[in-house]
């Protein structure tokens, strides 16, 4: 969603003849231009917890759900945690959960 909200970036910046980019990148392609390399991590979006494999490599791994990798990195942060709350906010945060578990009847 981020990605798509920040638009294309068409690297208005990186080049200064665009006319003369966009001919080298057609007889040439695209791939083999310096500005596409320069500048591809710019606009390339890398995502941490979704999988761009092939099909063929989620399915032999048993098809795992996004929501299984994201309750493995929630496990492996909360046990190598540190933080520690001091105890005024602590004891707030304390009170606040026993009045909501009062009112939800628990």
């Amino acid at each position: 969603m981020q990605r798509s909200v920040q638009g294309l970036w068409l690297g208005e910046e990186a080049v200064t003849d665009w006319l003369g980019e966009l001919r080298a990148g057609v007889e040439r392609g695209f791939m083999a231009l310096d500005s596409t390399l320069d500048h591809y991590k710019t606009h390339t979006w890398h995502p941490r917890y979704f999988r761009r494999d092939a099909i063929g490599a989620w399915v032999s791994e048993g098809q795992p759900e996004l929501s299984q990798r994201l309750q493995a990195e929630a496990r492996r942060r909360i046990a190598t945690h540190s933080f520690e709350l001091d105890g005024d906010r602590r004891r707030e945060i304390e009170r606040i959960y026993r009045a909501a578990e009062a009112v939800a009847g628990r």
